[in-house]
């Protein structure tokens, strides 16, 4: 029972990551509200991590590496949870981008040049469409750490504690922007606050213009039998 359990979640392993995926993301607007903030931030980065590595490691070439990016993002986020020190969170949050950027990288090998389209694929498509956006979530918390004042309306990081509170608000911000909706309550001010929401609004046309044309090809050429 158990093992035909595992089996399903490696044949559907990218179902499991798009459902971790968003789980974090209400984990991250729950967090906004609560005293355990950052408890439930640190639980939904650790599900992130062993959702990444589920499924990147049924290609064994990235092990090493994701075995060594995971341990330094966890290892971070635990010494800025326990010290007080302002570095400690900043160096919690650049071992956050790293993690999520090097994930990026390894699901876009992955999900671009698999020639074979089924639903574990096009989940695929959908995880690394969530991952940008989470992405850039984190590359802004960054932008208004160390350029403060990059973003109007709540988003002004007055102290390094703050930081897990308001990853909520970049990652909405992100959203709102890749999927160009643009509701107008956040919006950049500083100069690379603005052109990486610009580049981020480019990524996300042409990622489901790219992405949807990609697969239908791959699909006509690879009919079923």
């Amino acid at each position: 029972m158990i093992y035909e359990t595992l089996r399903s979640l490696l044949k559907h392993r990218f179902g499991v990551l798009l459902f971790l995926q968003v789980l974090m993301l209400q984990a991250a607007a729950f967090a906004q509200g609560s005293l355990f903030k950052e408890e439930i931030f640190l639980l939904a980065l650790l599900g992130m991590l062993m959702a990444s590595g589920f499924v990147i490691l049924k290609g064994t070439r990235y092990l090493v590496q994701f075995l060594i990016v995971a341990f330094c993002a966890l290892v971070a986020n635990l010494f800025g949870y326990f010290s007080s020190s302002s570095m400690a969170d900043v160096s919690a949050s650049f071992a956050n981008l790293v993690f999520m950027v090097w994930v990026l990288i390894a699901m876009v090998s992955r999900v671009f040049f698999d020639r074979k389209v089924d639903e574990n694929i096009i989940l695929g498509a959908a995880c690394l469409y969530i991952h940008i956006g989470m992405t850039f979530g984190f590359i802004y918390l960054m932008v208004d750490y160390f350029a403060p004042g990059s973003f109007n309306s709540v988003i002004n990081i007055g102290a390094p504690a703050e930081i897990s509170r308001l990853l909520g608000h970049f990652l909405y911000y992100s959203f709102v922007t890749l999927s160009t909706v643009g509701y107008g309550d956040i919006a950049p001010i500083s100069p690379p606050a603005r052109y990486i929401s610009v580049l981020e609004a480019i990524i996300g046309q042409l990622y489901l213009a790219i992405m949807v044309s990609r697969l239908l090809g791959m699909h006509i050429n690879n009919p079923k039998k």
